[in-house]
């Protein structure tokens, strides 16, 4: 087993939450294995950089305050959402600034 690089806290680990009375699966998500790339190269990734992008400016849909939000599949995990984040960081508590990271 590698040495993952996870992007957050969030999606450290595979979890289930529950999002307005919606459950959701929050899927654990790495950009690479320190054991086989190098940081500098994980980092620089087109898709880790889009990730950041998208994380900086919360450039994701508001899908708490959607009026599908009950009726539409994409809500139940966060591997994609309906702008084609991958992943979706749409209700992470941390983006959204409910909770403060710890780090």
């Amino acid at each position: 087993m590698g040495q993952e690089c996870y992007p957050c806290y969030n999606l450290l680990h595979t979890y289930t939450a529950y999002i307005l009375g919606i459950e959701k699966k929050v899927k654990q998500h790495s950009f690479g294995d320190l054991n086989r790339e190098k940081l500098r190269d994980i980092w620089r990734k087109p898709e880790y950089v889009a990730f950041r992008y998208r994380v900086h400016f919360f450039r994701y849909p508001p899908c708490a305050d959607c009026c599908l939000r009950y009726y539409c599949a994409l809500v139940k995990s966060t591997e994609i959402d309906c702008w084609g984040n991958m992943p979706t960081c749409t209700d992470c508590l941390y983006g959204r600034i409910i909770v403060q990271c710890p780090v």
